[in-house]
Protein backbone atom coordinates (compact mmCIF):
# COMPACT_ATOMS: atom_id res chain seq x y z
CA UNK A 1 0.00 0.00 0.00
CA UNK A 2 2.71 2.58 0.86
CA UNK A 3 4.48 1.82 -2.44
CA UNK A 4 1.28 2.44 -4.35
CA UNK A 5 0.78 5.76 -2.59
CA UNK A 6 4.38 6.77 -3.29
CA UNK A 7 4.01 5.80 -6.97
CA UNK A 8 0.77 7.79 -7.25
CA UNK A 9 2.33 10.88 -5.66
CA UNK A 10 5.38 10.64 -7.94
CA UNK A 11 3.14 10.35 -11.02
CA UNK A 12 1.05 13.37 -9.97
CA UNK A 13 4.21 15.36 -9.29
CA UNK A 14 5.60 14.60 -12.75
CA UNK A 15 2.27 15.41 -14.41
CA UNK A 16 2.16 18.78 -12.63
CA UNK A 17 5.63 19.60 -13.96
CA UNK A 18 4.78 18.73 -17.55
CA UNK A 19 5.35 21.48 -20.10
CA UNK A 20 2.05 23.13 -21.07
CA UNK A 21 1.00 22.92 -24.70
CA UNK A 22 2.26 25.82 -26.78
CA UNK A 23 -0.39 28.25 -28.06
CA UNK A 24 -1.50 27.83 -31.66
CA UNK A 25 0.53 29.71 -34.25
CA UNK A 26 -1.48 32.89 -35.07
CA UNK A 27 0.05 32.89 -38.58
CA UNK A 28 -1.31 29.50 -39.64
CA UNK A 29 -4.75 28.72 -41.02
CA UNK A 30 -7.85 30.74 -41.85
CA UNK A 31 -7.53 32.86 -38.71
CA UNK A 32 -4.08 34.29 -39.55
CA UNK A 33 -3.60 37.91 -38.44
CA UNK A 34 -2.37 40.77 -40.62
CA UNK A 35 0.83 41.03 -38.58
CA UNK A 36 1.88 37.72 -40.15
CA UNK A 37 2.14 39.23 -43.62
CA UNK A 38 5.18 40.70 -45.32
CA UNK A 39 4.95 43.69 -47.69
CA UNK A 40 4.28 42.73 -51.30
CA UNK A 41 4.75 46.19 -52.85
CA UNK A 42 7.56 48.73 -52.89
CA UNK A 43 7.93 51.40 -50.20
CA UNK A 44 6.95 54.00 -52.79
CA UNK A 45 3.64 52.22 -53.43
CA UNK A 46 2.72 52.27 -49.74
CA UNK A 47 3.75 55.92 -49.39
CA UNK A 48 1.63 56.88 -52.41
CA UNK A 49 -1.37 54.91 -51.11
CA UNK A 50 -1.14 56.47 -47.65
CA UNK A 51 -0.96 59.98 -49.14
CA UNK A 52 -4.01 59.20 -51.27
CA UNK A 53 -5.86 57.95 -48.19
CA UNK A 54 -5.21 61.22 -46.35
CA UNK A 55 -6.25 63.13 -49.47
CA UNK A 56 -9.73 61.63 -49.01
CA UNK A 57 -9.88 63.44 -45.65
CA UNK A 58 -8.66 66.77 -47.05
CA UNK A 59 -11.38 68.97 -48.55
CA UNK A 60 -8.80 70.95 -50.53
CA UNK A 61 -7.18 67.87 -52.14
CA UNK A 62 -7.94 66.60 -55.64
CA UNK A 63 -11.13 64.50 -55.32
CA UNK A 64 -9.70 62.03 -57.86
CA UNK A 65 -6.82 61.21 -55.50
CA UNK A 66 -8.09 58.02 -53.88
CA UNK A 67 -6.22 54.96 -52.67
CA UNK A 68 -6.74 51.59 -54.30
CA UNK A 69 -9.11 49.84 -51.93
CA UNK A 70 -9.65 46.08 -51.92
CA UNK A 71 -13.12 44.95 -52.94
CA UNK A 72 -14.15 44.07 -49.38
CA UNK A 73 -12.03 46.55 -47.44
CA UNK A 74 -12.93 47.07 -43.79
CA UNK A 75 -12.20 50.67 -42.80
CA UNK A 76 -11.76 51.86 -39.20
CA UNK A 77 -10.74 55.11 -37.46
CA UNK A 78 -8.93 56.80 -35.76
CA UNK A 79 -5.55 56.11 -37.31
CA UNK A 80 -2.50 56.35 -35.09
CA UNK A 81 1.14 55.40 -35.04
CA UNK A 82 3.36 53.96 -32.35
CA UNK A 83 4.00 50.73 -30.50
CA UNK A 84 1.40 51.43 -27.80
CA UNK A 85 -1.50 51.85 -30.24
CA UNK A 86 -3.96 48.98 -30.02
CA UNK A 87 -4.90 48.49 -33.66
CA UNK A 88 -8.02 46.45 -34.24
CA UNK A 89 -6.71 45.52 -37.68
CA UNK A 90 -3.89 43.46 -36.17
CA UNK A 91 -6.37 41.34 -34.22
CA UNK A 92 -8.89 40.50 -36.96
CA UNK A 93 -8.67 36.80 -37.89
CA UNK A 94 -8.30 36.28 -41.63
CA UNK A 95 -6.51 39.51 -42.55
CA UNK A 96 -3.21 37.63 -42.47
CA UNK A 97 -4.24 35.06 -45.07
CA UNK A 98 -3.27 35.28 -48.73
CA UNK A 99 -6.75 36.53 -49.69
CA UNK A 100 -7.04 38.90 -46.71
CA UNK A 101 -10.72 38.05 -46.37
CA UNK A 102 -12.50 37.83 -43.05
CA UNK A 103 -15.45 35.74 -41.97
CA UNK A 104 -17.30 37.77 -39.32
CA UNK A 105 -19.44 34.75 -38.39
CA UNK A 106 -16.62 32.19 -38.65
CA UNK A 107 -15.12 30.05 -35.92
CA UNK A 108 -11.89 32.06 -35.71
CA UNK A 109 -13.72 35.39 -35.31
CA UNK A 110 -16.11 33.93 -32.73
CA UNK A 111 -13.27 32.46 -30.65
CA UNK A 112 -11.20 35.66 -30.85
CA UNK A 113 -14.25 37.77 -29.97
CA UNK A 114 -14.79 35.81 -26.75
CA UNK A 115 -11.66 37.39 -25.27
CA UNK A 116 -11.65 40.66 -27.25
CA UNK A 117 -14.78 42.84 -26.82
CA UNK A 118 -13.68 45.30 -29.54
CA UNK A 119 -13.31 42.46 -32.03
CA UNK A 120 -16.72 41.05 -31.07
CA UNK A 121 -18.22 44.53 -31.55
CA UNK A 122 -16.57 44.83 -34.99
CA UNK A 123 -17.98 41.44 -36.05
CA UNK A 124 -21.47 42.45 -34.88
CA UNK A 125 -21.28 45.76 -36.74
CA UNK A 126 -20.43 43.99 -40.01
CA UNK A 127 -23.77 42.19 -39.80
CA UNK A 128 -26.00 45.17 -39.02
CA UNK A 129 -24.10 48.32 -39.90
CA UNK A 130 -27.21 50.50 -40.35
CA UNK A 131 -28.17 50.17 -36.70
CA UNK A 132 -24.72 51.24 -35.59
CA UNK A 133 -24.52 53.99 -38.21
CA UNK A 134 -27.80 55.50 -36.99
CA UNK A 135 -26.53 55.36 -33.39
CA UNK A 136 -23.48 57.43 -34.36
Amino acid sequence: MPNRLLLTLATLNLAACATPAEPADPCVGPGARSTCLSPTQTDEYYIDQSLRYFDTLDASADPESEPTYAELVARWDPRAEGEDVGRLSTRVPGLGTASGRIDPLGEEMTLAGQSDPELADFAARTQDFWTYWVEA
